[in-house]
């Protein structure tokens, strides 16, 4: 081991902000190296010496060695005088924004009720909320537990309104398009963090896992199941997703849960085949309908229909993939692979057409606007030379009047000269 010399300077000390921000991203950490390790097992040519269980307990020890020691640090420096003036930046290069709320949680008498008002306050803004900020929100929700044992039953209380409004939120067709498709990710760890999984039932829970996104899924899935005390239901969230046409996410999770005798890849393909088939039936008569009527509701319409072909030729192309990893027979993957290359075309066709159509759609509207600015223009003209109109026939009848009015005067002065 090199010792320090003048080539290796000592180590710099982390303050108590820097080491709450590091605790914080170990699950993220671990959640990378999961799929990371699926990656690893679904391209590896013979299975892996070790099942993840293995690591993850591992892993799970060391986790739970670090939080008590950093739940040690934590009880020392709350024991420990304040000081008499604090440096205006406690961490190095500047770091601001997480870090600080870290420290703000771990100084505030209610670190709970701070985060819980953080969290209604990003709930409740009409902005567009990214990915990203959804990430952030996330990040804080996890960092709860690390810094709060318990929160207090006040807290608790209003953390359950908030849980329902934002369950109210996404079931909410017309906030969707706000909340971002990881709104319910981040209930779920919400409800997690607050301890309040209990208000909500089983088949809602369900229904809120199925609507992240399969990178969170896959990535966060054993910290949900452990926190949502969801391991016990495995067979009941296969039934589920297979129910509503997810069987693509439930072949993931049969290799998880180590169900695949009871679901097998083959007939959970097959039933995503027919599901895709019956959807590019809705999809087509639906399209009937939108030439028939254009409106605003029928152009929103159009863009859910978008929404969905996308989503479906992404199921579609990873149900290839899987088609070819998992079934053996080659007769049987063959014709499958057939039947998803059709769907594959016929998806894609149907996503042209709409774009299509909303281009000629947004190009008729432009049209329309600039017919309507020209009649509006020549009303408006015609308009104008209307009145110019009636203003000369009005001076003209002036005139008259004011000539018929001399004629009688014109008289009497040549009366007058004659009779001079």
């Amino acid at each position: 081991m090199p010792r320090l010399g003048p080539d290796l300077p000592p180590p710099e000390e982390m303050t108590v902000a820097e080491l709450e921000a590091a605790f914080a991203v170990l699950p993220s950490k671990r959640d990378a190296l999961r799929e990371a390790f699926d990656r690893l097992s679904a391209c590896s040519p013979s299975p892996l010496p070790f099942p993840w269980g293995d690591l993850e307990a591992h892993i799970s020890s060391l986790h739970s060695s670090i939080s008590l020691r950093f739940r040690q640090v934590g009880a020392l420096e709350a024991a420990r005088p304040a000081p008499a003036a604090a440096a205006p930046a406690e961490t190095r290069g500047g770091g601001t924004g997480e870090n600080e709320f870290h420290a703000a949680a771990r100084c505030s008498p209610d670190a709970a009720a701070l985060a819980l008002h953080a969290v209604e306050l990003f709930l409740h803004n009409k902005m567009l909320k990214t990915n990203k900020t959804w990430v952030n929100c996330v990040g804080l929700i996890r960092m709860l537990p690390v810094v709060v044992t318990k929160p207090s039953a006040d807290t608790i209380e209003q953390a359950k309104r908030v849980a329902k409004d934002w369950k109210e939120m996404i079931d909410n067709p017309g906030s969707c398009m706000v909340l971002c498709s990881l709104a319910s990710w981040g209930l779920l760890y919400f409800l997690i963090s607050y301890n309040i999984v209990s208000e909500f039932e089983t088949k809602e829970i369900f229904c809120l896992f199925g609507t992240i996104p399969r990178k969170q899924q896959k990535m966060n899935y054993a910290m949900l199941f452990k926190g949502l005390g969801l391991f016990i239901f495995s067979a009941e969230l296969m039934d589920y997703l297979i129910g509503n046409g997810q069987q693509i996410d439930a072949l993931y999770f049969a290799r998880v849960f180590n169900l695949v005798d009871k679901y097998p890849p083959v007939s959970l393909l097959k039933g995503y085949v027919e599901k895709a088939k019956q959807t590019a039936v809705e999809i087509s008569q639906k399209n009937v309908t939108h030439q028939s009527l254009v409106c605003a509701r029928n152009r929103l319409s159009s863009r859910i229909q978008s929404a969905v072909i996308i989503k479906e030729l992404e199921n579609l192309r990873r149900a290839h993939d899987l088609a070819k990893q998992q079934i053996t027979d080659s007769s049987l993957r063959t014709s499958i692979g057939a039947e998803i290359n059709a769907l594959l075309g016929e998806f894609g066709k149907r996503k042209r057409s709409l774009s299509n159509s909303s281009t000629a759609s947004t190009s008729n509207s432009q049209q329309q606007h600039t017919e309507s600015n020209k009649k509006h223009k020549k009303e408006q003209e015609h308009h104008e030379e209307q009145e110019s109109q009636q203003q000369g026939k009005q001076s003209k009848s002036g005139e008259k009047l004011e000539k018929k009015q001399d004629k009688p005067q014109q008289k009497q002065q040549q009366q007058k000269q004659e009779d001079k």
